[in-house]
Order: structure tokens, then C-alpha cells, then sequence
């Protein structure tokens, strides 16, 4: 078996599947992580707070005694009814309890397995990935178009609709984390009240804030080779406290739209068009447009990965959040200000 993709996981998170009562949550984004554990448990767990209906399992010890998953797993309820062991990865690998178990899971019981980025060579992901009897879900940072269904969800959800510039508007704003990007568009339908329609006005002043505005400078900068100008706002916004993932987040956001936008461009498309359609903020559409015709689609293609890496890179090593935004920041405007 493979890992699960696209509609396959939004599947099984909703409805599950029989075959695979084994489910592993893994990747880069751990809030998109955490939603999708808690979103299966709460489809298997009636009672969260029963201790007989739901074992929790850290996965050092399980790792320090292989045993211990089987034995939980293969223990029936104390009223009968369907057991779900909820295992959360620690540092040590757990591979071996894994491979053990699934290839003779126990009836009437849920595993739900809960990781953070592995390697794909880590010994736990691959036994996850080959196994029939897991679904291995990836949760990696989401592309534009996921955070557009995203914010389409969530606003729908709340009985209301958004235009497509205020759509557009608020995907360039969010995306790095699941989490922080829900907690956005709920902020934004809590700003809109009553209203039964979300426009960019609306985004501009809920999100938009001056710290937002602080951020745009800096990615502006970065992208248009400005390398003085994206080194003093860098440090400015380190120096402010700014959170290195919401920048490197913003900055992903930003790469992808932009790396549409120049494949559109060099498909023959006007890129005052596309800054028109790209941005709804008129502040920022000259920047946009600029940068449209400075970069090409080989070389925002590798700063969309560099980010991507950068992202990972300060989950793993918090303490450098700032040095690591700033750097990664500071590199795309050296490759802008570079040979054209």
C-alpha cells in the first residue's frame, strides 16, 4: 500500500474503512495533523473521557515495551463495544509494535496513530505506508488551492459566502499552518456579523492589520531583489517578535500565487491581467506586477521549495525561527537581484 491522496483521505477521515482500521497521521503540518486525529477519533469515540472506550498511548513507552500496543488494543471494552488506542509519536520508533499488530489487527478495535514529519525513510513511516492494514494520511503545508476550499468550508459552514477577491485575498494572508489558517477565517466570519457576504474590505480589515502590512513589505522586497530593503524589514519584524512561521507561511503563500501568476505570463497572459485578478489589493498590484515580469517559472518553482524546507526547518528547530525566516527571506531577493 501506499499513502492515501486527495479526496481518498477526506474519505477515510469522514467515513473510515473497514479494511484499514489502523489509521496513521503524519507529516510537516501539524495542525492539519491534529484536525485529522481528532476529526477520526471523534468519529470512533462516543465518550472521549471513558478510559475503557479510549486508551491513550505514548509512543516512547510503546517503543520501550513492543507488547504493550497489542495488549491495549486486544482488550475488549469493560461494556463491550468498539476500543480505540490512541498512540501519540514520541522520539524512539515504534515500528516493530506497529508491523506486529498490523498484520493481525484486533477486532472491534481502532488505532489511531498520531506523528509528526518523518523522513521517508524513517523505519515508522515505511512499515505505516506498506502495510494493508493502515491508512497512512500525509499532512503536508497545503498548496493555494487547498487553503481556497478551506476558506470556501469554513465560510460556507457559517451560512455565508465570500466573493472571489476577498477569497483570493485572504488565501495570500493564511496558509502555513491548518490550524492558524481556521482560526483566521473565523476570525474574519465573527468580523463579518450579520453579513451574509464577505468582501475584501472585510479581509483588509480584520487581517490586514499593520502587522500583516509590516510582513507584506518584506516579502514585496524579497521578491522584487530589493536585498537592503528585505534585510531591514527582516530584521525589523525579528526585532518585533513577528512569528517565524506565520512569515515563511505568508512567504510560501505569496511563492505559489506568484508562480501561477508567471506560469500564466509565460503561457502568453498580460501580467497586468493577471496582477488584477491575482491581487485585490490595488496597493499592492504594481509590486505584484513586477515581480511577475522579473521572475521565471523554473526559478519561483525552486523558491517555492526552499520555503517549503525553510517551513520544516523552524518546526524543527523553533529556537531559530527568526535567523532561519530571515535568511530564507534575504536568499530569494539575492536570487531576484541576480542574473536576469
Amino acid at each position: 500500500m501506499v499513502a492515501l491522496k486527495g479526496e481518498s483521505i477526506e474519505r477515510y477521515v469522514e467515513r473510515g474503512d473497514p479494511r484499514q482500521p489502523i489509521a496513521f497521521v503524519y507529516g510537516p503540518d501539524t495542525g492539519l495533523v491534529s484536525e485529522r486525529v481528532r476529526a477520526i477519533l471523534s468519529r470512533l469515540v462516543k465518550n472521549p473521557d471513558d478510559p475503557f472506550e479510549l486508551v491513550r498511548l505514548a509512543g516512547d513507552d510503546v517503543a520501550a515495551d513492543p507488547a504493550r500496543l497489542f495488549d491495549e488494543a486486544d482488550t475488549p471494552g469493560l461494556f463491550g463495544g468498539r476500543r480505540t488506542v490512541w498512540v501519540r509519536a514520541g522520539s524512539k520508533s515504534f515500528s516493530a509494535a506497529l508491523e506486529t499488530i498490523a498484520k493481525a489487527p484486533p477486532e472491534g478495535t481502532a488505532i489511531v496513530i498520531e506523528a509528526g514529519d518523518l523522513a521517508k525513510k524513517s523505519p515508522l513511516r515505511a512499515v505505516a505506508e506498506r502495510a494493508p492494514a493502515v491508512a497512512a494520511i500525509p499532512c503536508y503545508v497545503e498548496d493555494r488551492e487547498g487553503v481556497m476550499r478551506l476558506i470556501e468550508g469554513g465560510v460556507r459552514a457559517a451560512g455565508k459566502s465570500i466573493e472571489p477577491a476577498a477569497k483570493r485575498a485572504l488565501a495570500e494572508l493564511i496558509g502555513a499552518d491548518r490550524l492558524a489558517s481556521r482560526s483566521e477565517i473565523e476570525k474574519l466570519i465573527l468580523y463579518a456579523g450579520e453579513a451574509a457576504m464577505i468582501g475584501p474590505s472585510d479581509v483588509e480589515a480584520c487581517i490586514g492589520d499593520a502587522s500583516a502590512t509590516a510582513v507584506e513589505a518584506a516579502i514585496d522586497a524579497a521578491f522584487m531583489g530589493d536585498v537592503p530593503g528585505c534585510l531591514q524589514a527582516a530584521v525589523k519584524l525579528s526585532a518585533e517578535g513577528q512569528d517565524a512561521n506565520a512569515i515563511l507561511g505568508r512567504g510560501l503563500a505569496h511563492a505559489w500565487l506568484l508562480a501561477r501568476g508567471v506560469g500564466a505570463v509565460a503561457g502568453g497572459a498580460q501580467a497586468s491581467r493577471v496582477a488584477e485578478t491575482s491581487i485585490p489589493f490595488f496597493k499592492r498590484r504594481a509590486a505584484f506586477e513586477r515581480q511577475l515580469r522579473l521572475w521565471t517559472p523554473d526559478r519561483i518553482g525552486a523558491v517555492v521549495v526552499a520555503l517549503g524546507e525553510a517551513v520544516l526547518a523552524v518546526r524543527k528547530r523553533a529556537d531559530l525561527g527568526s535567523v532561519i525566516a530571515e535568511r530564507a527571506l534575504v536568499e530569494i531577493a539575492r536570487t531576484a537581484a541576480g542574473p536576469r
